[in-house]
């Protein structure tokens, strides 16, 4: 796979890309009027304020949505109800901003609704990196929880409670 280059620092493989880019660019500028006018036809028909239905999980109502040019939504929930106040659990336009890519892969929120799981690409190679955040403090991710943490046996006992949960629910998976 002399192709494969993870660093992208390669001169015959970047050599390369660019050729095959300025080959794919000369085929088809013939066409980049259609291509423009289609896009700005499928972009024309969606909703650029859009959100999710709410729907209710254990006491919280979640949802998502987008605001008016925004790639990424923010992630939501209310007390009490679809109008109740609002709780951000994450803003994925603040977590895109400065990479070319991000893809959020999946959203926890914890049994006892102390911690907010999440995966993330930030490289667009499905390398998603598995973080926590608090939902109780504005502290951050839970790497930065571990520098600031003076009892690490608290945080480790929370999050061999939460992988406990994580593997009950797999066994209960593969039991149905």
């Amino acid at each position: 796979y002399w192709l494969r280059d993870d660093e992208r620092t390669a001169a015959d493989v970047l050599a390369w890309l660019r050729a095959e880019d300025a080959y794919r660019e000369a085929v088809t500028a013939p066409w980049q009027s259609l291509q423009d006018a289609l896009y700005r036809e499928i972009v024309g028909r969606i909703r650029q304020d859009d959100a999710s239905v709410p729907y209710e999980d254990n006491g919280w109502w979640y949802q998502h949505r987008y605001d008016t040019g925004d790639e990424h939504p923010v992630y939501l929930r209310r007390a009490g109800g679809p109008q109740g106040p609002e709780q951000v659990l994450l803003d994925a336009r603040e977590r895109a901003r400065g990479h070319d890519f991000y893809e959020l892969g999946a959203l926890e929120v914890s049994l006892d609704q102390r911690w907010l799981a999440l995966t993330e690409d930030t490289v667009g190679r499905r390398q998603f990196t598995l973080r926590f955040r608090s939902l109780e403090t504005d502290i951050g991710d839970l790497d930065d929880l571990l520098e600031m943490a003076a009892d690490d046996e608290e945080i480790a006992s929370e999050l061999d409670a939460q992988l406990a949960s994580v593997e009950r629910r797999l066994a209960e998976l593969e039991e149905a």
